[in-house]
């Protein structure tokens, strides 16, 4: 490690990282103390420090005094997989629920959306709700069905079960493609007061328009927590065979 031309304690922030992500210690548990990793890898106490104050800078670690340090948060990820929010969550080994907040028939000349004029109506089904990862908001969503397909779903309970889920095991529906963009926002007043945040507390803007062949069939509008959620992109080199690795 003392060989590579990165400063040692960014070196160790990497690589502590890289396990906060992969889930090997869980929210709440004590983590390694500076000795501890002192003799890992083998560096000063100096080092070790300013790699710790480099994760607990960004949210990952909390310091107690008198007791340690502990993590404080994983982040949800999603990769480029048509999955819900309920399926992504739970391959993390997290429980998820939703409140729901509307269900109901919408004019879409209420709406700014201009991609909800791609469904050829002016009338759609509205399913609004807050998603939650143990029981901590992480998700405001607003999705808009045909209105066929949203009556169905409203029959379902929507708390503990994920529209996907339902969509595809239940109604057998199968989505087979889906255009998404993601960007940076604010929070206004309605994602502040559904996610525990402050107005002007910066979140992530997704929306997603997923289709049945070149039928559009749901359009997704996401506000997500930036301190807990994330999105990873898995790039990979054309010139890489696939089993000489993935490049990230």
């Amino acid at each position: 490690m003392k060989n590579l031309p990165l400063p040692l304690h960014y070196q160790i922030s990497n690589e502590l990282r890289k396990k906060l992500i992969d889930s090997q210690w869980a929210v709440g548990e004590l983590f390694p103390g500076d000795k501890e990793l002192m003799q890992i890898f083998n560096v000063s106490s100096t080092t070790v420090r300013r790699a710790i104050d480099e994760l607990v800078r960004e949210g990952w670690l909390e310091r107690k005094p008198g007791k340690g340090t502990f993590i404080k948060r994983q982040y949800i990820e999603t990769l480029g997989k048509l999955n819900g929010f309920f399926d992504i969550v739970r391959d993390k080994g997290y429980r998820p629920s939703s409140q729901v907040l509307q269900l109901e028939e919408v004019d879409i000349d209420t709406f700014e959306d201009s991609e909800l004029s791609l469904f050829n109506s002016s009338r759609l089904f509205l399913i609004k709700k807050v998603q939650f990862v143990d029981e901590n908001p992480i998700v405001l969503v607003k999705s808009f069905w045909p209105i066929e397909i949203g009556q169905k779903l409203a029959k379902y309970n929507l708390t503990n079960q994920g529209t996907y889920e339902i969509i595809q095991k239940e109604l057998g529906i199968k989505l087979q493609e889906a255009h998404q963009y993601i960007s940076a926002a604010i929070a206004g007043i309605e994602e502040a007061e559904y996610l525990e945040l402050q107005p002007g507390d910066p979140i992530l803007m997704m929306k997603r328009m997923a289709f049945l062949g070149d039928k559009p069939v749901e359009l997704s509008v996401n506000y997500y927590r930036a301190d807990r959620y994330r999105y990873r992109v898995v790039l990979k080199n054309e010139a890489v065979n696939i089993e000489d690795g993935i490049l990230f």
